[in-house]
C-alpha cells in the first residue's frame, strides 16, 4: 500500500505521529501483535511496525513525503489476520490515497526474464517514451526493467525475485485514488493491477 497523503497538515508538529498511530491501532484491531518503533525508510524517519514486519505505518516524512504517512502491508499480514481488502477499506474510509503499489508474480517455467521483455518492447504497445524504458543488469545475472517515468502516474518495475518474476506497479496521485476507490468498492486487486498495467504496456 502506498502513501496515504493528506492525513495531517504538512506543518503538523508531530510529523503525522497521531495519524500514523490511528491507522496502526486500527490494523491492530484486525491482527493484534507486538510492535516497535525502530523502522525507517528512505522518505520516512519514524514508524509504528509489527515485530515481524508484516505491517508498518511510516510517519515523519521528509522531502516530497512531508505531511503524509505510508502504510505497508505484506501478504503475510492478510494471511495471518484473515482480513480482506474490504475490511481494510472500511477502516480507512475517507482517507485520501495518493500512491498505491501493487505487484503480481509469474512463476517458473512461465516466467520471462526482464532482459527478454526488454527485447520485446519494440513490438509491445506502450505509451512510455524510449528514454523511460531502462534495463539494468548486474554481474550476478540479476536484471531490472523499468517502464515509465518515476514522476508519472504509472510506473512499472520488473525484476527477478527468487523463482519468480515480479511485475511491480506504482500508481500515483489521482490515478492511485481512482484505483483505490475500485478496490474499496470490491474490485479484485489483480483486476485493478491488470487494467492499470495495460494502460502503460501490453506485451505481444
Amino acid at each position: 500500500m502506498g502513501w496515504w497523503a493528506g492525513t495531517t497538515r504538512p506543518d503538523a508538529a508531530d510529523g503525522g505521529k497521531r495519524a500514523a498511530w490511528e491507522v496502526f491501532e486500527r490494523l491492530g484491531s484486525l491482527h493484534p501483535g507486538t510492535s516497535n518503533m525502530t523502522v525507517r525508510s528512505q522518505w520516512f524517519q519514524r514508524a509504528f511496525a509489527r515485530d515481524d514486519g508484516s505491517a508498518i505505518v511510516h510517519y515523519d516524512g521528509v522531502g516530497r513525503a512531508r505531511g503524509s504517512i505510508m502504510t505497508s502491508l505484506r501478504q503475510r499480514w492478510f494471511e495471518e489476520s484473515g482480513a480482506s481488502i474490504a475490511s481494510l477499506a472500511g477502516l480507512l474510509d475517507g482517507w485520501r490515497v495518493s500512491r498505491l503499489d501493487l505487484a503480481a508474480d509469474t512463476a517458473a517455467p512461465e516466467r520471462i526474464h526482464p532482459a527478454a521483455l526488454y527485447a520485446m518492447l519494440p513490438t509491445a504497445r506502450s505509451r512510455s517514451r524510449a528514454e523511460h524504458r531502462v534495463l539494468t543488469q548486474n554481474h550476478a545475472g540479476g536484471a531490472t526493467l523499468t517502464i515509465g517515468s518515476r514522476v508519472s502516474p504509472r510506473y512499472v518495475r520488473i525484476y527477478v525475485k527468487g523463482e519468480r518474476v515480479r511485475h511491480e506497479l506504482e500508481l500515483k496521485q489521482a490515478v492511485a485514488g481512482e484505483a483505490w476507490a475500485l478496490v474499496a468498492a470490491g474490485t479484485h486487486l489483480i483486476d485493478v493491477w491488470a487494467e492499470q498495467y495495460g494502460r502503460l504496456v501490453r506485451w505481444r
